[in-house]
């Protein structure tokens, strides 16, 4: 969307390649996850944007089922079930999973801040709070479980902040 008239935000470029769900920006790089459907396998797609109107896609990692997404730097994280992997991005044309780590629950949304990544987790498992500090190894440090369905997550200061159905 092109901003230069706020009272008149009008469509700019866009890429076609499926559903759209999530997207993240990271310098010139758009990461999106595009969850598939029941012809196709869902996917971790990057585009470069360095000419805005004309994206290009220069990267693609399948995976299924593909719910929540962040990116730090040359990580992407993705929620994917109950499982977060870890995408080295460093080669945008290549991108690899260097680990994953199963979650208590489903990983509905995700935030990265300060070497943490913060986990909406679902039905009956609230809030996970994962280690980065070791790049390709996230560990599991702590859970608050909540009675309901924990779809979204926020993270201001020393504050995490959810939408629990």
């Amino acid at each position: 969307m092109r901003l230069r008239e706020p009272g008149a935000p009008a469509l700019g470029a866009s890429a076609s390649f499926g559903y759209a769900t999530r997207l993240a920006i990271e310098g010139h790089l758009a990461y999106i996850l595009d969850p598939g459907n029941a012809r196709t396998v869902g996917a971790l797609r990057i585009l470069d944007l360095a000419n805005p109107a004309q994206p290009i896609q220069v990267g693609t990692l399948p995976e299924s089922n593909p719910s929540a997404l962040a990116v730090d730097g040359s990580r992407v994280f993705l929620g994917r079930g109950n499982r977060l992997d870890v995408v080295d991005v460093s080669d945008p044309s290549h991108p690899v999973v260097a680990d994953s780590l199963a979650t208590p629950g489903l990983v509905e949304d995700l935030v990265v801040q300060d070497n943490r990544a913060y986990l909406a987790e679902g039905y009956g498992h609230g809030l996970a709070v994962v280690e980065l500090s070791a790049p390709a190894h996230p560990a599991l440090v702590g859970v608050a479980a909540t009675l309901t369905n924990v779809q979204d997550v926020a993270v201001v200061g020393n504050d995490a902040y959810v939408a629990d159905q």
